[in-house]
């Protein structure tokens, strides 16, 4: 084909033609290669080889892809063509990689719009389903009870953590209370600790009805959907199903994923999800399920049927936690294959009183706009309810149950302060587990509650009847077989006891014996029973049993008493008339004089005249109302926190013949008092005797140590009366057969004597025995004047001698000598002379100054007269010391010398004693005199007897044996083989206080001040002397019972009061 200018041209062979022909090709090759070129270079700088890459035609080819047509049309001759399909190539190739740049950015937004849209629908579910989650569990599920209050409690204002345990699944409890021994277990866990591992894990958490297995997964999924981003736990998504409501879709579809089972549980709540989001997360791992109920499944095959299902998404979804709840009967039926079993335990008295507080927090927080003193509040309030739970046996069995304690904090607060409404409180407990909560739950009930509760409450009086706690299968079919056959023949017997039996009410022991899960239910129902059925005789034949006693103050509470009430006045015995008083105390109808009888019954025990079995009887009687509000302790023992009352003590001792009129002459008879003063031997006989009262179950102790101290027990006694806490309780050790007093808190130990009043009390006695010690004094004196005369007179002979056989000696250096010596041997003398004359004012207020001057005399002559003169001196004052001696009082020489049948010794160790004659002479030459002589002496033997102790422990009870124990040690010790210089004068005082002081210590005689002053005195001359002799314990005796006769003095005096009292637990 020819165009452009080579068609107006002639033939072929035209110069012309030959001419532009050539150029055509030229410009055909000019025009392809530069542009083949610069198409290269293009594609080099947009689309450069990274470094070390080769240069491959795959990298060059498009841009001059071209080329290769052009020169084809030009070899075949039409350069023109080539260069026009040149170009035609070259644009199409431009165009289609124009295309490609803009088709893949479209492409690039198109994928990054998709992206950003499919993720924030899936981030914007996710944050609505975590949303919802939180939402829908903000608030604790109430299922069924009849109280409620004006709110729901968020669950994490009142949720409390509740413990888990490995357990077999045979070996889980049952019943609404009671299960394993807590002491019998190992540390427990919480659900967190499973849920925050990394390896998956399959649970099978079981436990009673009401133990919070459905709170404790709603609480795990608000928690996992609460945590953040930056503390978002390993597993986000929590799937929580209620498996009663899904086990038809199961049952009809056992392949049935779980996250269409959510799909249409979210739907019902107008909530989507795409149907790979829960799929995806599941695969990956992501996901805690939390499958609520299995035993909640009505049919046995339906349960199989679901507990194969769970196993199918175990399998399917192993990378994620699961967590299956249900009650023990219906897990042993439906067994999760390779589930851990872990079993819920009941509260423990922490959890209790965390949960009660917080509750009380929650609804005082929303119900009053004035939150200022909302503590104050919370505390008075959740305090008295426990206090009132942990003085009612029956009811704080019941605080184990998270279910049960939630209903009674609600009874509590909205139906009047227990236990005065337990009545109510016992049949909205049997309303909920018996149909209730299964209505609540919507699931299927065969029979109505009112039914069931009549059938349970004619077994409870039958078991009631044959005062039997449990029965044998075959009994209880045989019992409920007649109702049944009257009420329903749609269930069987057997069915029935299978659905009691799973809703707690009912447990099933291992021994194949059936009973109440506790016997205040059994109790309740038969008291229901016999109200329903009028049965009231019954209970009134019964007014002596303790067996029937709670059944008939459950029934007094919501019926007319007088026949219960008369049948125990007619009885007059002390179970039977206690019984009375509590009908009386339920608000029960009765008749004006049957409460005439009862008040006139008390007063009769108070007539001069009653007897003494009236008022025993009495003492029962109002000792057993006293004690039956029992408070439980940490330990679960059970304490009286009041103390014993005046008026329960005096009708006592009143009826005790040997009643001794010096151990209680303060008991007053209608004092509600604590009793003050009892002694440990008397405390021990009260309790004796209170426990020949109570024959049938009911025995008590002195409390423990431990248990005084017991939070529940000094809460308690800040309310009680006789409460207050200004006395000491007598108790008794656990380890061993043996009791202590333990002190007021703050307060100082009753027996403890402070050192410093026995010190004030000693000077005192010290005054008391003045013209005795003082003469006593004058005869040491005397007898160190005649020591010092005998010295002076050996001294100078001896100098004599020496200066006879020396001739050499000048007479003038014997004379130095002779004043030198003197002056030594009369510095003693002089010290003594100017501590007597110090003591002249109290010496001559006794009549003893012309006794004075003549031992002064003496002292002066031996200080500076020539013998012949002291000769003189010493001849007085000997006829003077015979004369102080025989003017010796008898009590004191009886008591603190050896002077026998009237002969007048003199003043050595054997007649007083070392530490005696120790102590005096201190006191007469001590040195600088800055103390009265008399102080002197006094805080000398003290500080001998007593060393550096602040305090000395005497019992004053114990003192008279004590006494006797160490007169028998001493007498042993004087016989010993091993015994130095013993001295007879501590035998002698040790028996003359024996004698004098017993007496006193076993109450039998007063104790007046002169006796008392004269036992402290020689008691603590014997400790002091025989701590001189090295013997400790004998010290001591003799120093504790200068102590406890100081006691004793002061409770005579009323210087210090007794306040040892008795506190009781049930044994």
């Amino acid at each position: 084909m020819k165009f452009g200018l080579l068609t107006w041209l002639p033939e072929e062979n035209h110069p012309a033609r030959n001419v532009l022909e050539g150029l055509s090709w030229v410009s055909a090759i000019i025009a392809v290669v530069p542009t083949a070129l610069l198409a290269i270079g293009w594609a080099w700088r947009t689309n450069p080889p990274n470094d070390g890459e080769r240069v491959t035609p795959v990298r060059v080819g498009p841009p001059i892809i071209g080329v290769v047509p052009a020169l084809l049309v030009l070899l075949s001759g039409s350069p023109w063509w080539a260069l026009a399909v040149f170009f035609l190539v070259e644009a199409a190739v431009f165009a289609s990689g124009l295309l490609g740049a803009l088709g893949q950015v479209l492409q690039e937004r198109i994928t990054d719009w998709t992206r950003r849209t499919i993720t924030s629908g899936m981030v914007r579910f996710g944050a609505q389903y975590r949303a919802f989650m939180l939402r829908s569990l903000r608030t604790m599920v109430e299922e069924g009870p009849p109280t409620t209050g004006f709110l729901r409690p968020e669950l994490d204002d009142v949720f409390v953590n509740v413990t888990l345990e490995y357990q077999a699944p045979q070996r889980v409890a049952t019943g609404l209370v009671g299960g394993l021994d807590p002491d019998t277990l190992e540390e427990g866990h919480v659900l967190d600790d499973f849920l925050d591992k990394e390896q998956p894990e399959v649970l099978a958490v079981t436990g009673a009805p009401g133990s919070g297995k459905t709170t404790l997964l709603r609480k795990a999924a608000r928690d996992i959907c609460k945590s953040t981003r930056g503390k978002r736990k390993r597993r986000s998504v929590p799937l929580l199903l209620y498996l009663r409501d899904h086990a038809e879709t199961i049952a009809a579809n056992p392949e049935v994923p779980v996250f269409t089972l959510l799909h249409k549980q979210l739907k019902r709540a107008g909530l989507t999800a795409s149907d790979s989001w829960f799929e995806r997360r599941l695969k990956s791992g992501q996901c805690v399920v939390l499958l609520d109920g299995l035993d909640e499944v009505a049919r046995q095959d339906d349960r199989r049927a679901v507990s194969a299902w769970v196993a199918l998404q175990i399998s399917v979804y192993y990378k994620n936690h699961f967590v299956i709840t249900s009650r023990p009967d219906g897990y042993k039926s439906a067994k999760i294959e390779n589930a851990t079993v872990l079993a819920v335990q009941q509260f423990t008295d922490g959890q209790i009183e965390k949960f009660v507080h917080s509750w009380y927090r929650t609804i005082e927080r929303r119900s009053s706009s004035d939150t200022s003193d909302l503590e104050h509040v919370v505390k008075t309030k959740a305090s008295d309810l426990l206090e009132r739970l942990n003085q009612n046996v029956n009811l704080r069995a019941l605080t184990v149950n998270p279910l049960l304690l939630t209903m009674i904090v609600n009874v509590h607060r909205f139906r009047g302060a227990l236990p005065g409404s337990r009545v109510d409180l016992y049949g909205e407990i049997c309303e909920v587990m018996l149909w209730r909560r299964q209505e609540a739950k919507k699931l299927a009930v065969e029979m109505s509650g009112q039914k069931k509760a009549a059938l349970l409450r004619g077994l409870a009086y039958r078991m009631m009847k044959n005062d039997a706690p449990s029965m044998s299968r075959v009994e209880v079919l045989a019992q409920i077989k007649p109702g049944m056959q009257r009420m329903s023949r749609d269930v069987t017997a057997e069915g029935f006891l299978a659905d009691v039996t799973s809703n707690g009410l009912i447990v099933e022991s291992e021994n194949g014996l059936y009973a109440f899960a506790h016997l205040t239910f059994q109790e309740y129902l038969a008291a229901e029973h016999i109200r329903d059925k009028g049965l009231v005789k019954e209970l009134a034949n019964h007014v002596g049993s303790s067996w029937w006693r709670e059944t008939t103050l459950l029934y007094a509470a919501k019926s007319d008493a007088d026949a219960i009430v008369r049948a125990c006045l007619d009885r007059g015995s002390t179970a039977a008339l206690l019984l009375a008083f509590d009908c009386a105390d339920q608000d029960s109808e009765l008749a004006p004089e049957l409460v005439d009888r009862m008040n006139a019954f008390l007063e009769s025990a108070h007539e001069p005249g009653a007897s003494s079995d009236q008022c025993l009887l009495a003492a029962g009687v109002l000792a057993g109302r006293h004690l039956g509000e029992l408070v439980r302790t940490s330990t679960e023992s059970y304490v009286c926190p009041s103390p014993i009352t005046n008026r329960i003590y005096w009708l006592y001792q009143r009826g005790q013949q040997d009643h001794d009129a010096y151990r209680l002459s303060n008991v007053e008879s209608g004092g509600e008092e604590a009793v003050l003063g009892v002694r440990l031997e008397d405390a021990l006989a009260f309790t004796r005797w209170l426990n020949t009262v109570f024959t049938e179950n009911k025995t008590f102790r002195l409390v423990e140590e431990d248990e005084v101290a017991d939070h529940a027990i000094t809460s308690a006694r800040s309310t009680r009366r006789g409460a207050t806490s200004d006395y000491s309780v007598w108790f008794r050790r656990k380890e061993q057969n043996a009791f202590g007093l333990l002190p007021p808190p703050g307060g100082e130990h009753p027996y403890h004597l402070r050192t410093e009043v026995l010190l004030e009390r000693t000077k005192a006695d010290v005054l008391d025995h003045a013209p005795d010690l003082v003469r006593l004094a004058l005869l040491l004196a005397f007898r160190r004047a005649e020591q010092a005369s005998l010295g002076l007179d050996l001294m100078q002979n001896r100098i004599k001698k020496a200066a006879e056989s020396n001739t050499r000696l000048r007479q003038s250096d014997v004379d130095v000598k002779l004043s030198n010596r003197r002056r030594e041997l009369s510095s003693g003398p002089r010290e003594l002379t100017q501590n007597l004359e110090g003591e002249r004012e109290l010496i001559t207020s006794l009549g003893l100054e012309p006794a004075l001057d003549t031992i002064l005399g003496v002292l002066n002559a031996i200080i500076q007269s020539p013998r012949a003169s002291r000769v003189k001196h010493l001849q007085h004052g000997r006829r003077l010391a015979k004369e102080l001696a025989g003017e010796l009082s008898p009590e004191f020489t009886r008591t603190l010398t050896t002077a026998e049948n009237g002969v007048r010794p003199d003043v050595s160790e054997q007649f007083t004693g070392r530490a005696l004659k120790s102590i005096m002479n201190r006191a007469l030459v001590g040195g600088a005199v800055r103390e009265p002589w008399m102080t002197r002496l006094a805080e000398d033997l003290v500080l001998l007897a007593a060393g550096s102790d602040d305090f000395v422990v005497a019992p004053p009870d114990t003192l008279a044996d004590r006494m006797d124990l160490t007169h028998t040690a001493l007498v042993a010790f004087s016989q010993s083989e091993d015994v130095e210089n013993f001295l007879p004068w501590a035998l002698k005082a040790s028996s003359a206080l024996q004698d004098l002081a017993v007496p006193i210590l076993r109450y039998e005689q007063p104790v007046d001040r002169g006796p008392a002053s004269l036992i402290r005195f020689s008691a603590l001359l014997l400790a002091a002397e025989t701590g001189v002799e090295r013997r400790g314990v004998l010290s001591k005796s003799f120093l504790e019972i200068a102590a406890g006769i100081t006691l004793m003095e002061q409770h005579h005096e009323g210087t210090r009061k007794r306040n040892e009292t008795i506190v009781l637990a049930r044994a």
